[in-house]
């Protein structure tokens, strides 16, 4: 009880106008994986929650992007969020974030996976299939910093080959999960890159289109999704905030059984089962991917003079020895 009565304090004081914040909330960032009133009716619960543990009104706001996620932690203008590996990754190295959480997902624990979906009369078997008709074909991808919807996919199935979707397929579309869901199962997409979570909320949601989908792929597996914030937050109010995470769902002092329920179902529609504290290193294999990703892009460039290729190259070989074992990234 201690530290949350000083956290408090510290709180008081890191959102006092003089700081430059608000001085009535924290601002709680959501990636925009499905539509906006979707997420913001999912987790309206765990804000609210997380409000009363804290004693402060926290406020969502969901970004359509990737990148105004990330630009919004790095102004400041949100203290945590939930997204993803690659734009967690790319918070942490230019926005000043850090991962504090990690979600658990509701069927494979600290982990869950990228897949190809496709409809289940297109007669598209396999990647290989996908491949051999990309010409005709229509892909839609998710946000370029998405883990599931682009740089998974984007490493295992294109890359490895030498391959830039852009060009390979008649047309390529950008857009978040359920839209992309969606847009297979109506027709306008043949192909799509998505993931293991968001399909078991798709599953739920549109049970007779979900009826149609056959999944082709399925990636190695990838960590679950991170909880990030400012790294400038006070060490106390961090600890707070975690808490307050790891707490939810759970029974605790006070906390009534119609509490507890509502929580879990919660936890449930977002295909979740709690939170466990977490730091920069889960971003370890994604930052391997997104190393490989680049040396492939660099060796398939002969545009570029050789020295400069070579010398890129190397500082990427560099960049995978500090991570450890390079081969910790499974063949395609």
């Amino acid at each position: 009880m201690k530290h949350i009565l000083f956290a408090l304090a510290t709180l008081a004081w890191f959102l006092a106008p003089s700081h430059g914040h608000a001085a009535d909330e924290l601002v709680f960032g959501l990636i925009g994986t499905e539509r906006h009133e979707t997420l913001l009716k999912s987790f309206a619960p765990l804000s609210e929650a997380l409000a009363r543990c804290l004693g402060i009104p926290v406020r969502v706001t969901v970004h359509q992007d990737y990148a105004g996620a990330i630009w919004d932690m790095r102004s400041g203008r949100t203290h945590f969020a939930w997204m993803g590996n690659k734009a967690a990754l790319e918070a942490v190295d230019s926005a000043g974030a850090e991962v504090g959480l990690m979600a658990l997902s509701r069927n494979d624990g600290a982990g869950y996976f990228s897949h190809l979906i496709v409809r289940k009369d297109s007669g598209l078997i396999s990647p290989q299939d996908v491949l051999a008709r990309a010409a005709d074909l229509t892909l839609a991808l998710g946000d370029p910093n998405s883990t599931s919807g682009s740089l998974v996919p984007g490493y295992y199935l294109f890359a490895t080959r030498n391959l830039d979707p852009e060009t390979l397929f008649k047309r390529t579309i950008r857009a978040q999960h359920e839209e992309n869901f969606l847009a297979v199962a109506q027709g306008r997409a043949d192909v799509a890159a998505t993931n293991s979570v968001d399909l078991q909320r798709f599953k739920s949601r549109y049970p007779s289109e979900w009826a149609g989908i056959r999944i082709i792929w399925t990636s190695p597996r990838i960590p679950s999704d991170p909880i990030v914030w400012k790294s400038s937050l006070p060490d106390p109010l961090k600890k707070a905030i975690r808490e307050c995470f790891i707490s939810f769902g759970k029974p605790a002092p006070g906390k009534g059984r119609a509490e507890l329920q509502a929580e879990a179902d919660t936890l449930a529609d977002l295909q979740w089962t709690g939170f466990v504290p977490s730091d920069n290193s889960q971003l370890a294999p994604v930052r391997r991917i997104e190393l490989y990703r680049r040396m492939r892009t660099l060796e398939a460039d002969d545009t570029m003079p050789a020295d400069v290729r070579t010398a890129r190259i190397k500082a990427i070989d560099e960049a995978l020895l500090l991570l450890g074992a390079p081969e910790d990234v499974p063949a395609p």
